[in-house]
């Protein structure tokens, strides 16, 4: 187990490693209870594979979409929302391509683009490296930008 799950995908066929998060380690070990090394650890209803379909009436996608006030949310949201999330806490675009299996960094940079507030860290970023050197920038904290 080592905290992480080998499975073939069913795009590229190619094995890969994705990493448990500690949180879901006491699931991963109840739906390993009997299971033989070769099962699949969450199966559909009749022991294949766990298709979006069968996710959605396992959870009550709609009253899900109805809880959350979203009557369009897909499941494929939630790995989108998992990759935005990899990328505001600071995961690099190599390393967020990897655990989504994506054959190319350019498709992986879809899920980077347009989050709130890049470009203010960035600048604080900057802001906090030229104060350092006496500079004093302050980018971060400028509205208003002159238009060249």
């Amino acid at each position: 187990m080592n905290g992480e799950l080998i499975e073939q995908s069913p795009k590229s066929h190619k094995e890969r490693q994705v990493p448990i998060v500690q949180a879901f380690l006491p699931h991963v070990r109840e739906a390993m209870k009997n299971k033989e090394p070769d099962d699949l650890l969450f199966a559909g209803p009749n022991g294949g594979r766990l298709v979006a379909a069968n996710f959605r009436r396992a959870v009550d996608w709609t009253m899900i979409r109805t809880a959350v006030k979203r009557p369009d949310l897909r499941v494929h949201d939630l790995r989108h929302t998992f990759a935005t999330i990899l990328f505001d806490a600071g995961a690099s675009a190599p390393d967020v391509q990897a655990v989504l299996g994506h054959s190319s960094l350019q498709v992986t940079e879809r899920y980077s683009r347009a989050r709130e507030g890049v470009a203010r860290r960035a600048a604080a970023v900057f802001d906090s490296l030229t104060a350092s050197a006496g500079y004093g920038t302050n980018m971060a904290q400028h509205r208003d930008v002159p238009h060249l």
